[in-house]
């Protein structure tokens, strides 16, 4: 038999992806928010879903402190070219660098096993 679980919690997050991670993030800088993370899986996966994170998704990071790591970890793509049958047909700009809507122009490439790991580790 497993040992004993803390029930008696403020908040009970369901999900330990990025979403879920995220959410004990935030609530865990809140003073007095006891909670516990429970997931169907054992452990992180070791295997992506998603490999990119969003301009917003990186403002949030920055306010847990932790944007600069994954940035370090990942790289940035600000735009994709599509080729079909004939070549290349169309280029794309994604959130280009004169872009000043956000600190964080472009579309972050870094595998969600590894954005679970860091987020893991900042809730320590």
């Amino acid at each position: 038999m497993g040992s004993p679980v803390e029930t008696d919690v403020d908040v009970l997050v369901v999900g330990a992806g990025p979403v879920g991670l995220t959410l004990a993030n935030e609530l865990a800088r809140r003073s007095g928010i006891t909670l516990r993370i429970v997931d169907a899986k054992d452990a992180q996966s070791k295997y992506s879903k998603a490999m990119a994170v969003q301009s917003r998704s990186l403002e949030i990071y920055d306010d847990l402190g932790i944007a600069q790591e994954a940035e370090e970890k990942g790289f940035i793509m600000d735009g994709v070219i599509l080729y079909g049958g004939k070549g290349r047909m169309l280029p794309i700009t994604i959130n280009s660098k004169t872009n000043n809507s956000t600190p964080y122009p472009g579309v972050l490439i870094f595998p969600q096993s590894d954005n679970e790991e860091l987020l893991a580790k900042a809730l320590k």
